[in-house]
């Protein structure tokens, strides 16, 4: 599936199997342009905007492409396979929401492969559990861009688990975060955190103070 110009993907329901707007199994999607999956359900299952299952399944984002205000019992964007692999080089995921009961899904991205974000913004999403911009079960490479404005109970910003998966910061801002309980940026549950540049916490763009993360433990 190829996207592009003002192609529109929108208000899709799926009320038993993963993927409001698309399921892509062993297959590839790239999103450029003004290209928007919007406000699709996965009423009982994952991956209200999208859902990627299977060998070498891909997505790309890129220029102002969009995935918002999706519904589902995990994530925004959820990647089930190991070897199925997420590049956002640009674009946004925003406003998505995560409305089952696990302890870990996402509200805007569940990685359970690998996420490579090089830039774009993935904001103001909620998880009633944890990983409110983003849980991950797998690497991510966290290389630009900004994660901001997402709320969840541990793990505001970003959510990481699994004793050999890891999360790599090189660049990027993940700030302005809210847990209700543990770690407003960043929850390190298991796996490891290597952070080389970038910030978690309060910032400064465009000549603009944002706020920093916040959290009963844990504000960073």
């Amino acid at each position: 599936l190829e996207m592009s110009g003002n192609a529109s993907i929108t208000q899709n329901v799926t009320t038993k199997y993963s993927g409001g707007g698309v399921c892509a199994v062993m297959g590839k999607i790239k999103m450029s342009g003004n290209s928007s999956i919007s406000k699709n359900t996965a009423s009982d299952s994952s991956g209200g905007g999208v859902f990627l299952s299977g060998a070498n399944s891909t997505l790309t984002m890129s220029d102002k492409a969009e995935i918002a205000n999706a519904k589902a019992n995990a994530a925004g964007v959820y990647m089930l396979s190991d070897d199925s692999q997420f590049t956002m080089d640009g674009g946004s995921i925003y406003g998505n929401e995560f409305t089952g009961t696990g302890a870990c899904s996402g509200g805007g991205v569940y990685v359970n492969g690998t996420f490579n974000m090089n830039d774009g913004s993935i904001y103001n999403n909620t998880a009633t559990e944890s990983g409110g911009g983003v849980c991950s079960n797998g690497m991510f490479n966290m290389n630009g861009g900004n994660i901001y404005g997402n709320t969840a109970t541990n793990g505001g910003g970003v959510y990481m688990y699994g004793s050999t998966k890891s999360f790599t910061m090189n660049d990027g801002n993940i700030y302005g975060n809210t847990a209700t309980k543990n770690g407003g940026g960043v929850y390190i549950s298991n796996g490891t955190f290597t952070m080389t540049k970038g910030t978690i916490g309060a910032v400064t763009l465009n000549r603009v103070n944002y706020d920093g993360n916040s959290a009963q433990n844990g504000g960073g």
